[in-house]
């Protein structure tokens, strides 16, 4: 089961008290936060941003965020390259790891010129692993970029490693 910290927070402040804000006291005088409930909440925060558990099978504390690792491919006057397709390829095993998205999506990928690679409903898949993928892109029919890149995650998720994002091409 996947914890947020914001959770965590609420569900410690519910159970023992605890406030991150001050608060007036009976004779209308600000008080501060008592020390150790700041400090028991900031170390919930550094673990849930780290996510360092090389184990991912137990509960583990994840943000809710989603995250996508993108390539942007643009032109040499920084406008957004509009591809017709692309493809994401595991180099190691050849097998396509393309995203399926809606028409949505899709169009407002191609307007932005940027690309999803891989996003975190790749966690399980990728937890404490690093593959390398191939990014392959097509217009008018042609391959116009290709680009390495090796992603990962850990327990909650999808992370780049390694592969320079931001694609530049000849029009």
């Amino acid at each position: 089961m996947k914890i947020s910290f914001l959770h965590y927070a609420l569900i410690l402040s519910l159970t023992f008290g605890f406030s991150s804000c001050s608060q007036k006291n009976s004779t209308g005088e600000q008080t501060e936060p008592a020390k150790d409930t700041v400090a028991v909440l900031d170390t919930v925060a550094t673990q849930d941003t780290v996510a360092t558990t090389k184990d991912c099978s137990g509960d583990v504390m994840c943000t809710e965020i989603f995250s996508t690792v993108s390539a942007t491919v643009k032109n040499k006057d920084n406008s957004p390259v509009q591809l017709d397709s692309y493809k994401i390829i595991q180099t190691a095993t050849g097998t396509e790891r393309t995203l399926t998205l809606d028409a949505a999506m899709a169009e407002m990928q191609r307007k932005s010129g940027t690309y999803a690679i891989v996003t975190d409903a790749n966690v399980k898949e990728l937890a404490n692993k690093e593959i390398e993928v191939e990014f392959i892109g097509y217009k008018a029919g042609k391959e116009i970029v290709k680009r390495k890149f090796t992603v990962g995650a850990d327990c909650c998720h999808v992370k780049h490693i390694a592969g320079e994002l931001e694609i530049v091409v000849e029009k």
